[in-house]
């Protein structure tokens, strides 16, 4: 079945379609370890954990910081577990080899992190895991399918061609696969690292804004 999907017109030559396919599934996994984060400070936040840590001499950064790094290490392991599953089962094996892959987990796990606080600065806004749920989804299916995540944007029609081009997941979809292959990674690499670095410092400064008003 995947071999029949990469023969189609427009699919990379010489690469299978779990080759194709798994650099995405390790950024899409970044991306839901990222939703999870805010979910688990929405947690926090109506169990009294974070207000149990307002009596303590620390900053709440620093418990924001903890929080991510600790989620994006949890997220870091799903990461190698699924690799290392697609080689097993599946017969993953990228081009570009284990520096590779391990270029491309890096650059996922960068993507989360950015996405993390982005999720964190909702969750000390809203407080509510439905909410954050909802909005995680909401945002993920369409950002996914009009991206390159399943097809290469050659193989769409003209104007989810143009929706998918502007679509940030694409650029870091792009990258993760070209470290996967060996390949060389353009410009996308600079657009994915350069978005991902934005909502970062947006969502950093938020969130540390934010968090210091929850009560």
């Amino acid at each position: 079945m995947f071999n029949g999907v990469a023969g189609v017109d427009g699919f990379p030559p010489g690469i299978g379609y779990i080759d194709y396919l798994m650099p995405g599934i390790i950024v899409i996994t970044g991306v839901g370890g990222a939703l999870g984060s805010g979910i688990g400070l929405v947690d926090d936040l109506n169990n009294g954990v974070i207000g149990r840590l307002r009596a303590l001499p620390i900053s709440m950064i620093s418990v924001l910081v903890a929080r991510s790094l600790a989620d994006l290490a949890g997220t870091a392991v799903q990461m190698l577990l699924l690799t290392a599953f697609g080689v097993a089962v599946f017969g993953f094996d990228p081009a570009g080899g284990i520096a590779g892959q391990a270029a491309t987990t890096l650059l996922a796990l960068f993507v989360s992190w950015s996405l993390t606080w982005i999720f964190l600065a909702l969750a000390a806004w809203q407080r509510n895991a439905a909410f954050m749920q909802s909005l995680g989804f909401m945002a993920m299916f369409p950002l996914m399918f009009a991206s390159s995540f399943f097809v290469p944007i050659t193989t769409m029609p003209t104007w989810l061609q143009l929706v998918a081009t502007a679509n940030p997941l694409t650029h870091a979809l792009d990258t993760a696969r070209n470290l996967a292959f060996g390949h060389p990674t353009g410009s996308t690499i600079w657009a994915a690292l350069g978005t991902s670095l934005v909502l970062l410092t947006i969502g950093m400064a938020t969130a540390a804004l934010v968090i210091r008003r929850a009560r």
